[in-house]
């Protein structure tokens, strides 16, 4: 439960398209298109879930690519008023909880240098600098750290 909010985590679907797309609007300078979220929920390698809140509200969500032996976090976005309230946390452990099931043994990302607060979360997830991708996002040249965790 993130910070006394009762939260229900599911599968996302495209009925979520529209409630995904105003939440990664007002949360990236290059948010992905509709296309894209569906071409991720049809990916049967994908993970796609996102975190509702009483009065089925979304509240935020998380992408991931299973690959080998390993999960790609893609995307994850919790709606600003529902920021800092441990929704994020909860949807990358429920992304943790899938990569164990699946045997997965790690976990990876990248995430824009400037983004400290996401840059913390992940540290204080267990998360642990890998290398640091220069000028990886094309928008603004900005480089990515990119971060990683083993699963047990």
């Amino acid at each position: 439960m993130a910070e006394d909010l009762p939260l229900i985590i599911r599968k996302a679907k495209e009925g979520d398209i529209l409630d995904i797309l105003q939440i990664e609007n007002v949360s990236f300078v290059s948010p992905w298109d509709e296309d894209t979220f569906i071409s991720i929920l049809n990916d049967t390698s994908c993970k796609s879930i996102v975190a509702l809140i009483p009065s089925d509200v979304l509240a935020g969500y998380c992408f991931a690519l299973e690959m080998r032996n390993m999960i790609h976090l893609l995307n994850l976005a919790v709606r600003p008023e529902y920021r800092k309230k441990g929704i994020g946390r909860c949807l990358v452990e429920e992304v943790i909880s899938l990569a164990a099931l699946s045997n997965r043994k790690s976990i990876f990302l990248e995430v824009r240098m400037s983004n400290d607060s996401a840059k913390c979360l992940y540290r204080a997830m267990g998360f642990h600098h890998v290398c640091t991708w220069e000028r990886y996002y094309t928008d603004t040249g900005e480089d990515a750290e990119v971060m990683a965790k083993k699963l047990s």
